[in-house]
């Protein structure tokens, strides 16, 4: 769009943008890249500059807090369908014992996915409410996790989607989490 207007380009400008597309991409490596996608990238960096400061800050600069609560994510990590779904559930007890955010779990349905042999990933965390649960979906291309999402009042794109489970739905987390693990299998199996 700026382009379009004729805008001038910025340094801020250009690193916002930058840092969308190395976010949004997962470094250029998903397969949403395109010649566009590196081009408007290449035209960021002749406008500011050096960035690789971008990949450091946003996927190598962790703090302890979040090592400590990545620990505890493996730890805590199981497996459904053969190894093929990742499933964790971290609750605030969780976040407690490692002194951490919700800023420290980014990243955590990606991690998971990316073991491997695991096309799916299902992370779970508290949701604002007693008894509600925030669930990110990420896979590969064996699933269209947006469609499943949709299904449990979610939404999202095929390949990162999110739901919110709310208890006044009549049914109790456990039953919800065995018909979503189930309809991802029947997905992957379509």
């Amino acid at each position: 769009l700026l382009t379009e207007m004729d805008a001038g380009w910025t340094v801020p400008m250009a690193i916002c943008i930058y840092t969308g597309l190395v976010t949004d991409t997962g470094c250029f490596a998903y397969s949403n890249v395109r010649p566009e996608t590196l081009r408007v990238a290449a035209s960021m960096l002749d406008v500011a500059g050096d960035l690789s400061w971008i990949y450091r800050e946003t996927f190598e600069n962790k703090t302890k807090s979040c090592i400590a609560l990545t620990a505890i994510a493996y730890a805590k990590t199981q497996y459904e369908d053969a190894g093929s779904i990742a499933y964790l559930q971290l609750d605030a007890e969780d976040f407690a014992a490692a002194n951490a955010t919700d800023e420290d779990s980014e990243g955590f349905s990606a991690m998971l996915r990316a073991i491997q042999g695991v096309h799916v990933s299902i992370f779970v965390r508290d949701g604002r409410n007693p008894g509600q649960y925030r669930i990110s979906l990420r896979s590969d291309e064996a699933c269209d996790v947006a469609k499943i999402a949709g299904e449990f009042g979610g939404g999202g794109h095929a390949r990162a989607a999110g739901i919110t489970y709310m208890p006044d739905k009549g049914q109790n987390f456990t039953e919800f989490k065995t018909r979503l693990i189930t309809r991802l299998k029947e997905s992957m199996d379509a």
